[in-house]
């Protein structure tokens, strides 16, 4: 099983935000899913993976956080950080894309 995936918290649909996020970011999985914060790039790329966790699948900051490895308040954190970076018109639209993407595959 992979590293940032535990069981009971949202398994298969963590998985599935990590993957998406990793290749739209174009980071490798292994690092979003590392212990070390990796690069700026990394730590973005982790937090947008969180959002939809949280937002879309409706998983607590908790869950969340065990799903990752993170503390709850890291993900509170992440969180915050994407929801202000969406003001930004393409990082929207990309994430828009993939919470649609993702509902599609949780239902079908």
């Amino acid at each position: 099983m992979d590293k940032g995936v535990v069981a009971g918290t949202g398994g298969g649909r963590v998985l599935q935000a990590q993957m998406a996020v990793a290749a739209v970011l174009g980071v490798r999985l292994v690092a979003l899913c590392g212990k070390r914060r990796g690069t700026p790039r990394t730590s973005f790329a982790r937090q947008a993976a969180m959002y939809p966790c949280h937002v879309a699948f409706r998983m607590t900051l908790a869950d969340v956080g065990r799903a990752f490895g993170r503390k709850r308040g890291t993900v509170c954190h992440a969180v915050q950080r994407i929801a202000e970076a969406r003001e930004d018109p393409e990082l929207d639209r990309a994430l828009q894309w993939l919470e649609s993407w993702l509902a599609e595959a949780a239902h079908g």
